[in-house]
């Protein structure tokens, strides 16, 4: 199948709303944009920069499981992050699901090539709402040293300050990878 009928594809499934759909549009978007600016303008297409993947995390108290796509434009323009970060460990307190919500702030983490921060705002278990930060590590599969993440929510963020409710986990991811994208 080439790129535009994998675009005409995923429009279609796009506009039933699935996730599936959703990451099908953004896949055939990224896969035409360099054609389409290449034929139509002199100008370099926008560069995105980023990191994403996910899989299972190795905790101290079992395992949890991370999605993570965070991006910027390469050329730190003011515009807002996109992304999503999804972390779920039913080993905390009967169950936890965090979901990332509004826009990230993603940046490199000064210091470590390998590293990058992810924060923002999340809703706990479908309820309340609290600040994350997750600082993930892709340290490449040749290495032979598993990627990390570290997650501190709520008043494990920052100076502690907040609504009383905190959350923090930290692990090397033993299922799935973390990969940069052009960063």
């Amino acid at each position: 199948m080439d790129a535009e009928a994998f675009a005409t594809l995923a429009h279609r499934i796009a506009g039933r709303r699935s996730l599936i759909g959703r990451m099908m549009a953004a896949t055939a978007a990224l896969l035409l944009a360099p054609r389409a600016a290449a034929q139509s303008s002199p100008v370099a297409p926008c560069q995105q920069v980023g990191i994403t993947g996910g899989g299972v995390v190795r905790l101290s108290t079992g395992e949890a499981n991370l999605v993570l796509f965070a991006s910027r434009l390469a050329s730190g323009d003011a515009a807002p992050n996109n992304g999503v970060v999804r972390w779920q460990d039913p080993n905390h307190e009967g169950g936890l699901l965090l979901e990332s919500i509004g826009p990230l702030v993603y940046r490199k983490v000064e210091g470590d090539q390998a590293a990058r921060e992810v924060s923002g705002l999340c809703r706990i278990n479908g309820e309340m709402e609290e600040p994350f930060v997750l600082l993930a590590s892709d340290v490449g599969a040749e290495s032979g040293v598993k990627d990390r993440c570290r997650l501190a929510v709520g008043d494990r963020v920052g100076d502690g300050a907040g609504t009383g409710w905190g959350y923090e986990a930290e692990g090397e991811l033993v299922g799935g990878d973390l990969v940069l994208i052009q960063d």
